[in-house]
């Protein structure tokens, strides 16, 4: 979420490349709607080739399935006993719910096979959109440049309104830092140029009614290190923000992004964080090994959950 700092009104026009790529076109199918139905849907419609980019089929990408898996690996993964309590049920949580649909659902193929395969893909696809966002996306300083602004543009400042219950784990990592120190994000960021955007997705913490927004600049002298990730083909009016507010204009963050907090402040009952853009510090083909890891991890865990279910379920009918 985000504005252009100026010494004038300018036109800001998107800078994408002139024919859509299928990498283009999968990583704008960016979605925090789809329901559990609408997921299983496309996963059977045709698992896409992730490993060869001009065959790729474009699978709309499930927002809130692949931040979870995310924020659980990077923030929760020795932590078997969240675990256990979210995919038994009495947490409710996207991944339990999808699980949940699919054991319910009436499909002609192994649920337990259709599981799997949804976290395999997922693992996949957060893999592919990773590395391929730094080849798809150019640069802020190369857009600046191609677009004339060079004199124009100060700063780019990017806001996100969060559901606090959703992305407690990342949030509750953020609230440890001081001022001064530095936040790597654990999972996709959507952002937009309006604050006003932001506020419209904060969902407050379900405990206390925290609200929490995350203001995050881009510097001139980091204008190199940030993508114009700017997912939309449309020309955006900056300047009349009246009719902005009636646009999304979003940006996307790519994981692992170095931040540094330099003011944390409450106003009109939400609390903001300011963080200053760093860098992309690299992940390698380790991290996504061990991510697969734990999505086995978790695989195994719901087949022994499930194993133990049916031999409860078995005990009962035998003893009634």
């Amino acid at each position: 979420m985000s504005i252009i700092r100026s010494n004038r009104n300018l036109r800001l026009i998107p800078y994408t490349p002139t024919e859509q790529t299928s990498v283009m076109k999968h990583i704008m199918t960016w979605t925090a709607a789809n329901d559990n139905d609408d997921t299983v849907e496309n996963l059977l419609e045709g698992l896409p080739d992730i490993n060869d980019g001009q065959n790729l089929q474009v699978i709309t990408l499930n927002y809130k399935f692949m931040n979870e898996l995310l924020l659980e690996f990077c923030y929760n993964i020795r932590n078997i006993i969240t675990m256990y309590r979210k995919y038994n049920d009495s947490e409710k949580s996207y991944i339990q719910g999808l699980i949940s649909y699919i054991n319910s659902a009436d499909i002609a193929i192994s649920k337990q096979e259709l599981i799997k395969n949804t976290f395999y893909v997922y693992a996949d696809l957060i893999k592919y959109t990773y590395y391929n966002y730094f080849t798809t996306f150019i640069t802020f300083d190369n857009y600046v440049y191609n677009t004339d602004q060079l004199q124009n543009i100060q700063s780019l400042v990017l806001y996100r309104g969060f559901d606090y219950n959703r992305y407690k784990l990342l949030l509750d990592e953020a609230e440890k830092i001081s001022i001064g120190g530095t936040f790597n994000t654990g999972c996709f960021l959507s952002t937009s140029v309006l604050e006003y955007t932001a506020t419209q997705f904060i969902v407050p913490d379900s405990r206390d009614g925290k609200k929490i927004i995350w203001q995050i600049n881009i510097l001139p002298n980091y204008f190199h290190k940030f993508y114009f990730s700017y997912l939309s083909n449309r020309i955006v009016e900056i300047s009349d923000f009246n009719i902005q507010r009636l646009e999304e204009i979003e940006f996307l963050i790519n994981i692992n992004a170095k931040l540094q907090l330099i003011n944390k402040y409450i106003r009109n009952d939400i609390t903001y964080y300011e963080w200053n853009f760093i860098e992309y510090e690299s992940l390698d083909d380790t991290f996504f090994d061990t991510f697969k890891r734990f999505i086995n991890q978790i695989f195994d865990f719901i087949n022994i959950k499930n194993s133990s279910s049916v031999r409860s379920t078995k005990k009962q009918k035998y003893y009634h």
